[in-house]
């Protein structure tokens, strides 16, 4: 589970922001919190929602934990790729100033707070400016097991500072340069016969716990999902059949579909096409007419919405299932409000999310936000609701959650059009 996110001086983050899963002492909506067993931070918090106006940032936040994910899971040894990455480029200062993430994490019940500072430079290529990694100037990780507090390794610049086998570390160390990151080395052996298996959980996490995505899920992992797992494919289905799409079973048709390549050969001077045939798997969605007259659609024929769903079934079906974290931006591009809300209803009812799975989304879908007009309950707590806003004159972006303005024991009805008349900011500033 997902605690807590900091970022320093990453694109239009100038200054230290942090996006916090701590559950504040509000008691409403019990079933969005989960329980830590811990007595000084009691509850996490089952999902996140971030507004703000256009280019205000939001997009850069999750650029940033994707970053940090990408960072830790670049080869160890070997030639380093360009990232794409940039510091605050508005000040002159922040340019030549170290970025900085930190991620507090649950994984089998041990708390782990890892973070790092890196600088580098700034190579323009045609397709943009990426950034190269010179030197990273701290790293530290911060195990809590029960009562037992270890800072497992700790880093300046060159010099470390090791709590655990302080041989098998050196070793380690001794593989990597200045510019890589010693977590990316300890995760990424420590499957080996003489790893260090105390890193494989946080290998696990960096790996398969949480997904962070720019964009649209495309449909091909539920597709391949329909057409190999029984179990998963009945709650994809039962998803789509009972979201008003029309469609009542969806067969996934395989079929060999050509291949050209053109292999060249230097030595011989000479290039040979080749054809192949590889596996696509089609879906087939069926429609019934309600005299029992069923056809099959493509899924060309379907709505923009129906895909972004199928798409999302898959992926959501098996986060919830492993306990995983999705981080999403626009997580309900082309979906109906109330389809929207269903799906992150899914992740706060403790019956369908046994596991203690988190979404954490983008969205401008204030419908969202309050009950007046739907006549239900609140889907969010204060502090689950979050904004993101851009100073007009220095273009820094600021995130802060709703918890932190006072307010009515009742106020939550109206939370939407307060949002809309700006109250708590993160509006654009339009201009005649």
């Amino acid at each position: 589970m997902l605690v807590e996110f900091r970022v320093k001086n990453f694109r239009s983050f100038k200054e230290e922001q942090v996006l916090s899963l701590v559950a504040t002492k509000d008691n409403s909506l019990e079933n969005n919190k989960i329980s830590t067993s811990r007595e000084d931070i009691p509850f996490l918090l089952r999902s996140a929602v971030i507004y703000g106006a256009n280019a205000s940032g939001k997009s850069n936040l999750i650029k940033a934990i994707e970053c940090m994910q990408h960072l830790i899971k670049a080869p160890a040894i070997g030639e380093k790729p360009l990232f794409d990455i940039q510091p605050f480029r508005l000040n002159k200062e922040s340019i030549s100033s170290p970025i900085t993430f930190e991620m507090t994490f649950i994984f089998d019940g041990v708390w782990y707070r890892y973070n790092f500072s890196f600088t580098g430079n700034l190579v323009s290529k045609e397709n943009g400016n990426f950034f190269k990694i010179e030197q990273i100037l701290n790293e530290c990780l911060v195990v809590y097991q029960e009562t037992k507090t270890e800072v497992w390794f700790e880093r300046d610049s060159d010099e470390y500072k090791f709590s655990i086998d302080e041989e098998k570390m050196n070793q380690l160390k001794g593989l990597i340069g200045r510019d890589t990151l010693f977590l990316s080395i300890a995760t990424q052996t420590c499957e080996a016969q003489n790893g260090d298996k105390r890193f494989l959980p946080i290998s696990k996490w960096i790996n398969e716990q949480f997904f962070v995505v720019r964009s649209s899920f495309h449909p091909a992992y539920s597709i391949n999902t329909l057409k190999t797992d029984s179990e998963q494919r009945q709650k994809i289905l039962d998803l789509m059949t009972s979201s008003d799409t029309g469609i009542t079973d969806i067969q996934v048709d395989t079929r060999k579909q050509p291949m050209h390549a053109v292999q060249i050969n230097p030595q011989e001077h000479k290039a040979e096409f080749q054809i192949g045939f590889q596996e696509v798997n089609e879906p087939k969605f069926i429609h019934e007419y309600p005299n029992h007259y069923k056809e099959k659609f493509n899924i060309s024929d379907e709505s923009q919405g129906t895909i972004q769903l199928l798409g999302l079934a898959g992926p959501i079906g098996d986060i919830l299932e492993k306990g995983r974290v999705l981080i999403i931006d626009e997580f309900d591009t082309h979906l109906h409000p109330l389809l929207a809300r269903r799906l992150v209803k899914m992740f706060h009812d403790p019956e369908k999310n046994k596991n203690n799975a988190q979404l954490i989304f983008v969205t401008h879908n204030i419908s969202l936000l309050g009950k007046k007009l739907l006549d239900t309950d609140d889907l969010f707590r204060r502090d689950q609701i979050w904004f993101i806003e851009k100073d007009p004159q220095t273009q820094e972006s600021k995130l802060y959650p709703l918890s932190d303005f006072k307010h009515e024991d009742d106020d939550m009805r109206y939370l939407d059009n307060d949002y809309l008349l700006g109250c708590y900011g993160a509006i654009p500033c339009l201009s005649d």
